[in-house]
């Protein structure tokens, strides 16, 4: 209300001055507050033809200033001289606007005209300052008279005295003003937004981020200074500094840009992708920024969100269509996510624009390759080669391709020996050329090639492809050495191939054939230093006639498993609802304790107390690979038939257990107990688990365990495995 009516009066004081004219001066007044400046202008032009009135030449000056009307600026203020020439803020107005038209000769005389009016008007002496800047010492002289007028400039003018000894090249003059700019005023940002840039300039970082951290103290909202010191830690590679900056740019600004895009790299550098994905998320319209865009779908693709890539890759295509990269990413995320015939389409899109994109049209080789057409590949591999024939990686790549079809033998070949005379410790390449000469009959020179790539790899002290060792057991059994091709089948199977059952069905070709105390060494479970913790699921089954109908009951408990080798030792727990233990199993060497505490009427108790012991050491000793050492020591009297092994008297005087390779070439996978109670054990769902140091250390377990008993039948599904070391 209270600015109404200072509006008010203030429009009606002007009634006595052109009362006659009142209305067209408010009309004005409304244009100029809609941003009409060239209205409202000519409607005061108007009524000032009439008046001739100061007041209105001054606002015609405000309005034609607002406008970029230079030179009616000019005129009106010149006018206004002439019909005021005492007023020192006309001659003042005058001034400005010839300094606008470059008349600085005149402005200077109408600066001094001003100030001759007014000795005390600071601002005419500012002006001259800056007009004379050209003259240092003269402008010095200027600012200098400021503060004698009114000290409460002398920040500023000590500031901008610094800046005329910095044009000077006089760096002692400048930071001696500089430091006088900040103890006359120590909450003036500019000597310190001064000294962060000069700092920055010398290359002095310490200075630089005090400066700007002076800044901050005065002005602790200011995100382009939070940014500016984010950006500089970046700069020195100290990235949880500028990651505290930006986060406090943040907390003043959520949208802000900048901010969340370093956020998202410094987490993208920490291989935190789903932080980086959510900060580059909150950036206001990423959608409409291709780097954003090819940001994204990388972040989900490290984060393994497929569908996501691809979709946010589809909005990118349809918004960018003839933007290769674009392209190009969609191609690779149907690439990854095993659509072979959709990546080719959009990798051939991407080389239709730019048929020199050479990881474009290298991966669209790969990609016909996959969809074994070979044409297509060997157009795309014979493309880049003409760009270079040197190129190893081509070499390789299309030579292999063609061995492994057993096509133009002689010529693929060569390129392979072309790409290891380029690169002849790429064990990779040794691989592909001992393939070669493998295709082609040549089994010694095949096997000398394989164990210079395998040795080179165990150099390294790296993994190799599980390709390499197949291919070593492929061509050992060539050469009829089946022993160590088995070995090398298994060392396949615990890297985890492509194609386990193509490899499974080459080793079970040959399994029976081999020693089977060699072969039982192979199919430990475990090492004795490697101990670990499993959590399963352990799903009960069975079934009973009630009334002459069969009833089927099926329930799921938790259970947690601890097996140490070192020590023959197990611990078995199987958990109710509640997460107390119903059944708890002990057992190291050949004591053991089992408790139960069962309440649950669904478990037919009778069955399980009989054979639960029975079927815990049979895990134990199965999972100990005390299977293993009982055959090395002799301790027990073992039969061998068929790729079954027959303990006698193993937990009793009494009993049999049988152990066999039934479906798994590398694993025992089926367990038969006899005695007074019998039970089977399925074991399945294998995979390779980790050595310690090396895949010479990786073991080759179970992760599912299916016991049947009578008409019962448990499924312990293992879900988490947790590896210790002894030592």
């Amino acid at each position: 209300m209270k600015n109404f009516i200072l509006v008010f009066f203030s429009i009606f004081s002007l009634t006595p001055l052109f009362a006659d004219n009142y209305y067209d001066f408010v009309d004005a007044l409304f244009y100029e507050k809609a941003g009409d400046y060239k209205k409202s202008f000519d409607i005061v032009s108007n009524i000032n033809k009439q008046e001739n009135d100061p007041f209105l030449y001054k606002y015609l000056f405000d309005i034609s200033s607002k406008n970029g009307m230079i030179k009616e600026s000019e005129e009106i203020s010149k006018k206004l001289v002439e019909i005021d020439s005492t007023t020192s803020d006309n001659w003042l107005m005058y001034a400005n606007s010839l300094v606008v038209q470059n008349k600085i000769k005149e402005a200077k005389a109408a600066y001094k005209k001003a100030i001759e009016l007014d000795p005390d008007n600071v601002d005419a002496y500012y002006q001259l300052a800056v007009i004379t800047v050209d003259n240092p010492d003269e402008s010095i002289g200027y600012l200098k008279k400021i503060i004698e007028i009114d000290p409460s400039f002398k920040s500023d003018a000590y500031y901008n005295i610094a800046v005329i000894y910095s044009s000077k090249k006089d760096e002692k003059k400048m930071l001696e003003y500089i430091d006088l700019a900040i103890k006359a005023d120590k909450y003036n940002p500019k000597p310190y937004y001064f000294l962060a840039l000069y700092w920055e300039n010398k290359n002095n970082f310490n200075k630089t981020i005090e400066a700007y951290n002076n800044i901050l103290n005065v002005e602790p909202t200011n995100s382009e200074v939070t940014n500016r010191l984010g950006e500089l830690y970046i700069s020195t590679k100290a990235y949880d500094r500028a990651e505290e900056y930006f986060l406090k740019t943040v907390e003043i600004n959520p949208e802000d840009t900048k901010a969340l895009w370093w956020l998202s790299i410094l987490n993208e550098n920490k291989k935190n992708y789903a932080e980086a994905k959510s900060y580059l998320s909150k950036i206001n319209k990423w959608q409409d920024d291709v780097d954003m865009v090819l940001k994204m779908s990388y972040y989900n693709i490290m984060i393994g969100n497929m569908d996501e890539t691809i979709r946010i890759l589809n909005d990118a295509h349809n918004k960018w269509p003839d933007n290769p990269d674009i392209s190009y990413y969609l191609a690779l995320g149907y690439m990854d996510n095993g659509d072979d015939k959709s990546a080719r389409n959009y990798f051939e899109i991407v080389i239709s624009t730019k048929p020199d994109f050479y990881e474009a049209r290298y991966n669209l080789g790969v990609i016909c390759e996959r969809l074994n057409d070979v044409d297509c590949f060997e157009r795309h591999f014979r493309y880049l080669l003409l760009k270079n024939p040197n190129d190893a990686s081509v070499l390789n790549y299309l030579g292999y391709s063609l061995v492994d079809r057993g096509i133009k033998l002689e010529e693929a070949t060569a390129m392979i020996e072309k790409a290891v005379s380029l690169s002849p410790d790429d064990p990779a390449y040794l691989d592909s050329l001992a393939w070669a000469y493998y295709k082609k009959g040549d089994y010694d020179k095949a096997y000398s090639y394989i164990k210079k790539s395998l040795d080179l790899i165990r150099k390294r002290s790296g993994d190799p492809d599980p390709l390499i060792y197949e291919h070593e057991g492929d061509i050992l059994l060539k050469m009829n050495n089946i022993g160590d091709a088995y070995q090398s089948y298994w060392a396949t199977a615990v890297l985890g191939p492509k194609n386990f059952d193509e490899l499974n069905k080459k080793a079970m070709s040959i399994v029976y054939k081999i020693n089977y105390g060699d072969l039982l060494s192979n199919l430990m479970l475990n090492n004795p230093e490697k101990r670990f913790t499993a959590t399963f699921d352990a799903e009960f089954n069975y079934s009973y006639k009630k009334l002459f109908k069969q009833k089927n009951i099926k329930f799921t408990f938790n259970g947690v498993m601890f097996i140490n080798p070192n020590y023959k030792y197990m611990n078995f727990e199987l958990l109710s609802p509640l997460f107390t233990p119903i059944l708890s199993f002990e057992a190291s060497n050949k004591n053991y304790n089992i408790k139960t505490d069962i309440s649950d009427k669904r478990i037919p108790n009778e069955i399980l107390e009989r054979y639960a012991t029975d079927i815990l050491l049979a895990i134990k000793w199965y999972t100990t690979s005390s299977f293993y050492k009982d055959y090395e020591r002799n301790m027990k009297v073992i039969e061998y038939n068929n790729g079954c092994y027959y303990y006698h008297s193993v937990f009793k005087s009494s009993d049999t257990v049988e152990l066999c390779m039934k479906n798994n070439a590398f694993a025992l996978d089926y367990l038969k107990y006899t005695s007074d109670t019998s039970f089977v054990i399925n074991f399945s769902d294998f995979r390779p688990v980790a050595g310690r140091y090396s895949s010479s250390d990786n073991t080759y377990i179970p992760y599912r365990y299916e016991i049947n008993i009578d008409d019962i039948r448990v499924n312990l599904k293992t879900k988490t495995i947790d590896i210790k070391y002894d030592y």
